[in-house]
């Protein structure tokens, strides 16, 4: 099939979509959806780059966090998952952040790009949203350590941002906090993909 191309009928399905794109066929849906590709970047030299993701199984439910660090050759420098107990996701999304910076400081990386899927949580940066009450404190003492650092804040979509969704599930279903100062296992083939800026692909049906 490689380098011919054919018409396929195919479900909205993300991994269906990319093994047929990795074969060059041309693929037709009866309702066509709208595709995003979604690359994950690495930051610039002298940068630290941070990637969380919250998580909470209810509304609130089970939930837990997970977030990754790496320099601009997309070497990871550590990650960690975390178990917050019955909590609502948005107190989950910012808990995690709060972890991740409050990590960073702590190991002299204060030049960071925090990178989450939660525009939630990019609006309380922006002080377009206020945090929920339970994390205040916590909070204003993150706000406290920002002021000594650079803090550069966007948001991607989950799709890219699958290194810390991985390490979030595992959080959700353990009881401590987990740190490796190495990619573990179960996230290896999301952080190679994202090393090799190999694409992502979100799907929105009309």
């Amino acid at each position: 099939m490689s380098g011919m191309f054919s018409k396929a009928c195919a479900h909205n399905d993300i991994k269906e979509f990319t093994i047929l794109k990795l074969f060059n066929i041309d693929i037709h849906y009866n309702k066509a959806p709208r595709i995003i590709e979604i690359i994950w970047k690495p930051p610039a030299s002298g940068w630290i780059k941070i990637n969380t993701v919250g998580a909470a199984h209810g509304a609130p439910g089970l939930s837990g966090g997970g977030s990754i660090f790496r320099d601009n050759k997309g070497d990871c420098l550590g990650c960690f998952s975390a178990s917050f107990g019955i909590q609502t996701t948005i107190f989950a999304e910012l808990y995690t952040v709060i972890l991740a910076i409050d990590l960073a400081f702590h190991n002299g990386w204060k030049v960071i790009w925090l990178e989450c899927d939660s525009t939630t949580v990019v609006d309380i940066f922006l002080g377009k949203a206020k945090p929920p009450w339970k994390l205040l404190s916590r909070w204003r003492h993150c706000e406290f350590l920002l002021k000594s650092m650079m803090c550069h804040v966007s948001h991607i979509y989950r799709e890219g941002n699958s290194c810390a969704d991985k390490l979030t599930n595992y959080g959700i279903h353990s009881n401590v906090f987990n740190w490796w100062n190495e990619a573990p296992s179960f996230i290896l083939e999301e952080w190679r993909r994202n090393s090799l800026s190999l694409p992502a692909y979100r799907f929105y049906n009309f």
